[in-house]
């Protein structure tokens, strides 16, 4: 059995339109207050790098268009590079620890725990973890209302 790259898993779920989180599952959870469990949360791994991106939002708020996720990367690995998302789509990312390096289109930006940056992610985005000892833990909100048609 083999798994997606970063890079694929991100193609199919722009095909589809809908977020990678909804892509690789989870629990549709809805209602007034939800909890979600770390192990009901939908995952995401790249055995090869150990990229994990992990879904904190439940199924149901994403059809609103917003999603929540927490992505850790090893030291000296990349995320691959995620294609495109629709005109419209907008990221807000936090560095929670570590060091991460940030490539959108063609512009690189160097980010540390406490910075953030949002960005409109109509380019192709890739993360990189330049640390040789310490994994990069950042959060992104990805806003896909305005990516809707």
């Amino acid at each position: 059995m083999t798994s997606p790259t970063a890079t694929v898993l991100g193609k199919l779920a722009e095909g589809f339109g809908i977020s990678i989180s909804q892509l690789v599952g989870g629990e549709e959870l809805s209602g007034d207050v939800v909890v979600m469990p770390r192990a009901e949360q939908a995952v995401f791994r790249v055995p090869t790098t150990g990229f994990e991106r992990r879904s904190l939002s439940p199924l149901a708020s994403q059809n609103s268009g917003v999603d929540f996720v927490v992505n850790v990367l090893p030291p000296l690995q990349s995320s691959g590079t995620f294609p495109p998302h629709r005109a419209g789509v907008e990221e807000t990312l936090t560095v929670a620890s570590g060091r991460l390096g940030l490539q959108l289109g063609d512009e690189k930006y160097d980010l540390k725990a406490g910075d953030a940056i949002f960005y409109r992610a109509h380019v192709s985005h890739r993360f990189d973890n330049p640390s040789d000892s310490e994994p990069a833990v950042f959060f992104i909100v990805i806003n896909n209302v305005g990516g809707r048609s």
